[in-house]
């Protein structure tokens, strides 16, 4: 209902006019209104009768009060009592007035009051919560200012980690400084380092190797992580079941191999990337970071990984990850120095054999060219004796000492590099088996027979290109040396396998990738003194009684055999165990070729005419009598100048010409200038030295066939015969 009111009286009796409309908004619309009749009742009804509330007072000679609306009163009063009513009215307005302004002024006391009774039940609220947000920012302050605190620690402990891997030298510290440091600056329970390394160093000691079946077989032989530092709970290098970790298995195997990718968890008893949950209660671990490690190539070395009770926050996790890529770098850098050591120590140890391969090689040519009539004019003579002579007996003797002098200088021919051999393609299971049961290898076994010798040839494909020759006497040395090293109670085990090689593999540098077979000889003796490790393969160099169990030449003839076949052989030794690791590329075209031994009668000629050029008198003369008693027609000169004189004047069908004459011509340059009359002259070349570039020229050239000084009749009619079949 409105509070003001329009009235329509405009003349109201004496005493109303104090009765002032204009009051009604003070009086909050509760008015007496005066009029002349009913009539202006019944307008003010229609009018008002919703918006007023009051009384209205008419004359009448009756008095009656009678409601007309839910606050409005109409009220009937005789002409006599209304001076009265208006004096009462007056009285009543002014009450209201009075009434109605206190009540107003109370309510709006009241209102205030309320209004601030809320404000300040407003403003407590809102005290109180703008604390407990304060507290929350100052905890919330303080846990920050705690966590920047810790991690300028952090970062503080890592920087002085950078310096102290500054100056500690060994490798092995340099790792052991970096889990220390992760377990002391990140609270971590422990932490541990893995390089990877070949896999089949994993055959000895493996705890893995023995495990055929399940998700744990040990299925990369060629790679394998082996711990090799660790601080916290766990800080030995034990031999645990984690000490070595197969590539792929495990979380730490599968972090390498990329498997699963590198990551972290704060729930490591309900992560399933976990394996062991029961374990983690059991410590009461709560999370785990595992990184890993690369080369500067991008090839994983390795894995760093710790465990914690506390959760690893987000800037933490950057900071392993700086911690991670320190690691890689260290690792990196001690590949890279022992790639260089290596390499030095081959290039002196390669300059050093060079030398004394020049040294022995130029004894070799003139002691060959001495043997050649040692153990030539002894066949000859055995060829024209009785079976009956007496002679026969020391001529024999002086044939097998010329032999044996023979295999001296064929040693010392390997250790100048330079041994002229034939490369064939061979079985090495089938060279070792007939080492293994050869009457050399009985006389050896029967001299310690204490000692066992077994054999486990496992490789698939054992084709390899070699001398076999040369083969069976790297197979003879180690085997010798490692029957001498034991004491009557030891084993050898001579063993094979196929090994690929693969272009990331983390393997010796000095393999190239490709597929090889590994030849290991393996004894459980006392193994090789560091100091004498790095010289076992120098020529003369031995702990042996010089002239009784060796001539110093073994392991020499052994690493140089290994190079001209294009291997690597590399040795492992420690108190209890000796490992000689050779690598022989595997032979994948040529197939294997049947070799017939050719007797004097097989390689007879039939007249051919046969040019003999040698410098050397003796030579001449016995490759003249082999040829001769062969059935060939000979001539013979001793230089290349008359060699070219010769062949202007007279035809021949095969010359028969050493390589190396002094002065004048060599046997290359010689062969050449009679290419230049004769295209299609056929060759033998002859030398006492090795398989040089002028021999190889020679070959190029159209020479059919290169012999090695000292030569059987056999084998010299057996060179003929090719040469003129070529």
């Amino acid at each position: 209902m409105k509070n003001n009111f329009i009235s329509l009286i405009s003349n109201p009796p004496e005493g109303f006019k104090n009765i002032n409309p204009t009051k009604h908004v003070l009086l909050g619309g509760r008015v007496a209104i005066y009029a002349d009749s009913c009539e202006d009742v019944t307008s003010l009804l229609d009018n008002f009768t919703k918006r007023i509330q009051g009384v209205i007072i008419t004359p009448n000679e009756l008095f009656f009060f009678t409601p007309l609306g839910p606050a409005l009163w109409h009220m009937g009063v005789p002409e006599p009592m209304l001076a009265d009513l208006a004096s009462i009215a007056a009285s009543y307005l002014d009450m209201l007035s009075v009434g109605q302004l206190a009540l107003n002024q109370n309510e709006q006391l009241n209102l205030e009051l309320a209004h601030s009774k809320n404000t300040q039940s407003h403003l407590a609220e809102n005290y109180n919560v703008n604390v407990q947000r304060l507290g929350e920012k100052v905890e919330q302050l303080r846990e920050e200012i705690e966590k920047s605190k810790q991690a300028e620690k952090q970062i503080v402990r890592l920087n002085n980690l950078r310096e102290e891997l500054l100056r500690v030298g060994h490798f092995d510290k340099k790792l052991t400084h970096v889990t220390e440091a992760v377990v002391n600056t990140f609270d971590a329970d422990f932490c541990r380092i893995w390089i990877i390394k070949p896999g089949d160093r994993c055959d000895y000691g493996c705890p893995h190797a023995n495990i055929t079946d399940g998700p744990h077989a040990c299925r990369h032989r060629k790679r394998c992580l082996h711990l090799v530092a660790s601080s916290g709970r766990y800080s030995g290098l034990d031999s645990s079941f984690h000490s070595r970790v197969p590539f792929g298995c495990y979380k730490i195997g599968m972090i390498a191999s990329g498997d699963i990718e590198n990551f972290m968890t704060n729930d490591v008893t309900h992560d399933p990337r976990v394996h062991d949950h029961d374990w983690a209660k059991q410590h009461g671990l709560l999370s785990f970071a595992g990184y890993r490690l690369f080369s500067d190539k991008g090839v994983p070395v390795g894995v760093i990984a710790l465990f914690s009770k506390y959760a690893i926050n987000p800037q933490e996790v950057g900071l392993l990850e700086g911690v991670a890529n320190s690691t890689s770098q260290i690792i990196q850098i001690n590949r890279d120095a022992n790639e260089k050591e290596a390499m030095q120590v081959n290039l002196l140890r390669a300059q050093k054999m060079e030398a004394i391969g020049l040294m022995a090689g130029g004894v070799a040519h003139d002691l060959n060219n001495i043997l050649a009539g040692i153990v030539g004019y002894p066949e000859l003579l055995l060829l024209q004796l009785p079976q009956s002579s007496k002679l026969r007996k020391p001529i024999e003797a002086i044939q097998e000492s010329g032999k044996r002098a023979t295999i001296i200088v064929d040693d010392l021919l390997t250790v100048a590099r330079g041994a002229a051999s034939t490369r064939e393609p061979n079985d090495l299971n089938t060279l070792i088996q007939e080492y293994l049961d050869s009457p050399e290898c009985v006389t050896l076994k029967s001299s310690h027979p204490g000692n066992i010798c077994t054999r486990q040839l496992k490789a698939q494909n054992p084709i390899i290109s070699c001398s076999p020759v040369h083969i069976k006497k790297i197979i003879m040395n180690l085997i010798t040396n490692a029957m001498e090293a034991l004491s009557d109670a030891g084993t050898v085990t001579v063993s094979t396998r196929n090994q690929v090689v693969e272009k990331n593999d983390i393997f010796e540098h000095e393999l190239e990738p490709g597929s090889y077979v590994l030849l290991t000889v393996q004894d459980d003796g006392p193994g090789i003194a560091a100091v004498d490790l790095e010289h076992i393969f120098e020529p003369f160099y031995t702990k042996k009684v010089m002239g009784h169990s060796g001539t110093g030449l073994g392991l020499a003839i052994v690493w140089n055999t290994v190079h001209d076949h294009n291997g690597r052989i590399f040795v492992k030794s420690s108190e209890g165990e000796t490992i000689f690791r050779i690598f022989f590329p595997v032979n994948t075209i040529e197939a294997i070729v049947s070799s017939d031994v050719d007797t004097v009668k097989q390689v007879t000629g039939a007249s051919e005419h046969i040019l003999v050029v040698d410098d050397e008198p003796q030579l001449r003369d016995l490759a003249n009598q082999m040829l001769g008693f062969m059935g060939y027609k000979v001539d013979s000169v001793c230089s290349g100048e008359l060699a070219l004189e010769f062949v202007k004047e007279t035809a021949v069908d095969v010359i028969v010409m050493d390589m190396l004459m002094d002065p004048g011509m060599n046997g290359c340059q010689t062969y050449e200038e009679i290419l230049k009359l004769y295209p299609d002259q056929k060759a033998v070349i002859a030398s006492g030295f090795s398989e040089s570039d002028d021999i190889k020229k020679a070959l190029e050239l159209g020479a059919g066939v290169f012999i090695k000084k000292p030569y059987s009749m056999a084998k010299l009619g057996r060179a003929v015969k090719e040469a003129l079949c070529s």
